[in-house]
């Protein structure tokens, strides 16, 4: 077995592990909001662009890996989610150097990858039909299916909504951190 039958083996696992995480982030949220609680995190506010670089960089180099190294040719919505997913990396990386926020910046790709993620998941899985030429690759070609419903799309709306969740999360502990120093003032 060599790495790159670890990683086909892992990756699908890892995407499950991060799914499963978001759920409960979620339901955490949820409950905060129940039970009128702030959502705090000084881990998650102090970290949260370099957990976000993590995340796309993993997804960037899976499909590098998917492409380069298993030979999978990506078809066109795969190509306008990596135009999405890719430059990700690059904002968070900077600004995790640079210690900015990049929300911002980063919310518009995340909400036009996701969606193009969406779209595609739901043409490889519900026959709707998509405006993609006949390429090499058809956009409704499923590819590796793990535990019978994870696909390349579905990775990717996985990482698009994982930074999503943690810029988000790490953004609100800001604002509640800004306005009580303010307060103390």
């Amino acid at each position: 077995m060599g790495v790159a039958d670890i990683v086909v083996l892992l990756l699908p696992y890892l995407v499950l592990a991060t799914q499963i995480a978001l759920v409960l982030v979620f339901l955490f949220w949820l409950a905060t909001k129940i039970w009128k609680r702030p959502f705090r995190s000084a881990f998650l506010d102090r970290h949260r662009n370099l957990l976000s670089l993590v995340v796309a960089a993993t997804a960037t180099l899976g499909s590098i890996f998917f492409s380069k190294v298993l030979g999978y040719v990506p078809c066109e919505l795969c190509w306008y989610q990596r135009i999405c997913m890719y430059p990700l990396a690059a904002i968070l990386a900077v600004a995790t150097w640079k210690r900015k926020d990049a929300f911002a910046f980063i919310a518009p790709l995340l909400l036009i990858g996701a969606a193009f993620s969406v779209y595609h998941y739901n043409v490889q899985f519900f026959n709707v039909p998509t405006f993609c030429k006949a390429g090499e690759v058809s956009c409704a070609l499923k590819g590796n299916v793990a535990f019978g419903y994870i696909t390349t799309p579905l990775m990717a709306l996985t990482a698009f909504a994982a930074i999503f969740a943690l810029q988000a999360l790490g953004r609100g502990k800001r604002k509640v951190s800004e306005k009580s120093r303010r307060k103390r003032r």
